[in-house]
């Protein structure tokens, strides 16, 4: 790899090239120059990390690898260059403290080779059929961790090009604990197993801030957001639709709108090949909160089957603020003179599958039977780049 620069991207060339990735979201024939800066863009726009497999995935398998698959395109053309796949490198990064993988992306932004300073391994990527899919993986060292320990790790896929950027996108934050010991059993396991769904995180996305702030006259704080939440303000051409609400000497024309979260769909998987005949409870809650969200039994399940519970509606309304002058940039009030403090962010989900133990279960343990959805803004692309 080519060393590594310190990256700036111009308001101007990002301003230019959304319009060429929003043209591919459409358009799969065409062919993409990934010799561009817009090329560049489009691979960041794929998903990192999907169908993530870690250790605790096979609890009787010592060896300490995780796995995902990752997209070159969020929509591929007809054809993909080897120029294309040849940019990408994925990393895995990890920590026995989740907060020491919080700032990466942050940290990226301006000063990536000291991202690649922090521990990491490179990953391996290989073919899959499917030529807009790669395989990663990362065998991490037995004697890394001590056993019973959890570690939490991320990917970061690098787009290694020669320009003047070396973008970085992430995956959400992840987690094993590793085996504590082998165990031979003398057959295969018999019991059914009950996993949380959706497998993967990047289908709940959480109401979080993720990057700047600013002041108005007024005396009111804004903190910008995943451009997730700022979609409708634009049509499929990138074109504000949104009239001006507001004008402000210090940050300029502002717009706002009401927004509807919108549901959490979650259930429950069986994924060793057994049916279920007895009822057991399924529950949602969110971190930090004593409250159950919503609950819903089951009264059996057919072999390898996946049931979700009723849509999660409950989730509110956030009032979002456009920025055209920032970039674009997608805000919500955090402070006024009236309310003080805002807390607008959102706790994380937490699915809790058989939360009365009423079933036998392969692995029948917490960690197996709850999951934590956390990731805060998705992958894509979108108005303005999060």
């Amino acid at each position: 790899m080519k060393q590594i620069r310190k990256k700036h991207f111009s308001v101007k060339l990002f301003t230019s090239v959304m319009a060429f990735i929003l043209l591919m979201n459409h358009t799969t024939s065409a062919q993409i120059d990934c010799s561009s800066a817009s090329g560049i863009l489009a691979l960041m726009a794929a998903p990192v990390a999907i169908n993530t497999v870690d250790p605790d995935d096979f609890p009787l398998n010592p060896s300490l690898i995780v796995s995902c698959t990752t997209k070159v395109f969020k929509t591929p053309p007809a054809s993909i260059s080897s120029i294309c796949t040849n940019a990408i490198k994925m990393y895995v990064f990890y920590s026995t403290t989740q907060s020491d993988l919080s700032s990466l992306p942050n940290l990226a932004s301006s000063q990536l080779a000291a991202v690649l300073k922090k521990p990491n391994f490179k990953a391996t990527i290989t073919s899959t059929s499917n030529q807009n899919e790669k395989k990663v993986s990362v065998t991490f060292p037995n004697n890394k961790f001590i056993a019973g320990q959890r570690v939490y790790y991320r990917y970061g896929k690098l787009i290694d090009h020669p320009t003047d950027m070396d973008p970085m996108t992430w995956s959400p934050i992840l987690n094993f604990i590793t085996p504590q010991h082998i165990v031979n059993l003398p057959s295969a396991c018999i019991n059914p197993d009950l996993k949380p769904a959706p497998e993967n995180m990047n289908e709940i996305i959480l109401f979080k801030i993720i990057g700047g702030s600013w002041a108005d006259a007024a005396g009111h704080t804004y903190q910008q957001i995943s451009g997730e939440w700022c979609k409708s303000f634009f049509n499929t051409s990138g074109v504000i639709i949104e009239p001006i609400t507001g004008n402000d000497p210090s940050i300029g024309p502002m717009r706002q709108k009401t927004i509807s979260l919108p549901p959490i769909n979650w259930g429950v998987s069986e994924t060793n090949n057994r049916p279920i005949q007895n009822s057991f409870t399924n529950q949602l809650t969110r971190s930090g909160e004593n409250t159950i969200l919503a609950t819903f039994n089951i009264s059996s399940m057919t072999a390898n089957s996946t049931q979700m519970g009723p849509p999660f509606t409950n989730r509110g309304t956030r009032t979002v603020y456009l920025f055209e002058q920032q970039n674009k940039a997608c805000a919500v009030r955090t402070f006024d003179a009236v309310h003080g403090n805002l807390n607008i962010t959102e706790n994380n989900y937490i699915v809790k599958v058989d939360s009365g133990n009423t079933i036998t279960e392969c692995t029948d343990s917490s960690n197996d039977n709850i999951k934590t959805y956390s990731h805060g803004g998705g992958n894509t692309v979108v108005f303005p780049s999060n």
